[in-house]
């Protein structure tokens, strides 16, 4: 009568098989983390944005205009955070920190935020990418808003304005 052994365990090549698939898999869930990551630090760009804009309208509802000189003062007294706040009480704030002549980051420092004012009319906020951020979005890197509201995107990348922008 034969007898019968049974096998325990794994042979070497099905523990290959196996670390190899779980490689696999983990290479494509690390790159979708690092797109979700870097559409997320976008949020922080367009909160700054949004908040430096309300910041420009209450100058020009004080003053009558986009005052270059007190451009400054609007942006760092503008009701809200101040520099080194936590996160929650900068994205409820204003969206960004900084004082009287600069720099103004985002909350999280992912971005810069300079204004450019051509005229009394009108100016364009620009919230520029940092070292992160730059490392690691290949779609969006640097946001732009005007005083109508327009939204871009500027740094010659594949982006759209609607995918940039979305939240």
């Amino acid at each position: 009568m034969k007898q019968f052994k049974l096998n325990r365990g794994l042979t070497l090549v099905e523990l290959m098989v196996t670390v190899a698939v779980i490689a696999i898999l983990a290479t494509i869930s690390w790159n979708f983390y690092d797109q979700q990551a870097a559409k997320n630090r976008r949020t922080d760009a367009i909160v700054a944005l949004q908040g430096a804009r309300v910041a420009m309208e209450q100058m020009r509802g004080d003053t009558g205009s986009y005052n270059a000189a007190a451009l400054g003062n609007y942006l760092a007294s503008h009701p809200g955070s101040a520099p080194g706040a936590s996160y929650q009480d900068c994205s409820s704030g204003r969206g960004y920190t900084g004082g009287v002549g600069g720099p103004f980051i985002s909350c999280r420092g992912y971005y810069t935020i300079t204004v450019a004012v051509p005229n009394a009319d009108s100016y364009t906020l620009t919230a520029t990418a940092g070292a992160l951020q730059i490392a690691e979005d290949g779609r969006c890197r640097d946001f732009t808003l005007n005083q109508a509201g327009v939204q871009g995107i500027a740094g010659g990348l594949p982006g759209t304005v609607a995918e940039c922008w979305s939240q």
